[in-house]
């Protein structure tokens, strides 16, 4: 660990001597850094986005005069 990783770090809590505060601050990154974040595991709705696409589609459309033509799969 670097000086520079620990410079903004919050003080030394009593009862810690700052060499395990460090290490516990570097600890707690680490784990961070491991777990993924907590919303990584939400959707957003797919039909809100497919909502919200059609209605930009239709809008650009509309605004450049061009007929609508959905891509069929």
């Amino acid at each position: 660990m670097k000086w520079e990783d620990v410079s903004e770090r919050t003080p030394t809590p009593v009862g810690w001597s700052d060499t395990d505060w460090i290490k516990h601050i570097a600890d707690q990154r680490k784990h961070e850094q491991e777990q993924p974040h907590p919303m990584s595991c939400l959707h957003i709705n797919q039909g809100s986005l497919d909502a919200a696409a059609d209605a930009y589609e239709a809008e650009y459309n509309k605004a450049h005069g061009v007929e609508g033509q959905r891509w069929k799969s």
